[in-house]
């Protein structure tokens, strides 16, 4: 984050995780809330948890998954590892992350461009077909 405003690629990443089916989003964050909450207005998101620790934000993930969620968590500090393990999907990313969520991640993004993550999942959907048909064959 920058500030109190969002990343400038924020709104369009989430905007490509939608319509990738990704539409429960939340901000989890460590950050003050007045500074979470000016950084998810202009986002859309409403579902906004401030001063998070790294124990509440892995015990938010684990509340999720025993809802029958399965997560992506995106991450980059140190904060961030117990969630990002503990997520379905653990997304650091690369250029600014601490080495902590670096190893934590299943997915690590080289780039700090939020609309990699995209990407990323439609790579993943595309081999799992190429793997299902390769096997079916």
């Amino acid at each position: 984050m920058f500030a109190n405003r969002p990343r400038p690629e924020a709104a369009a990443a989430l905007a490509e995780l939608r319509a990738l089916g990704l539409d429960r989003q939340v901000l989890l964050t460590g950050d003050r809330a007045a500074v979470a909450h000016a950084v998810a207005a202009p986002l859309g998101l409403s579902a906004v948890f401030a001063k998070a620790l790294p124990e509440q934000k892995v015990r938010h993930v684990m509340d999720e998954i025993a809802a029958g969620r399965r997560l992506l968590v995106v991450g980059d500090g140190i904060n961030d590892s117990l969630a990002l393990k503990a997520g379905a999907v653990g997304v650091a990313m690369g250029p600014h992350g601490t080495d902590a969520a670096l190893a934590a991640a299943d997915i690590l993004l080289i780039g700090g461009d939020l609309r990699h993550i995209a990407a990323a999942i439609l790579l993943s959907r595309r081999c799992r077909r190429t793997i299902h048909v390769n096997t079916a064959l």
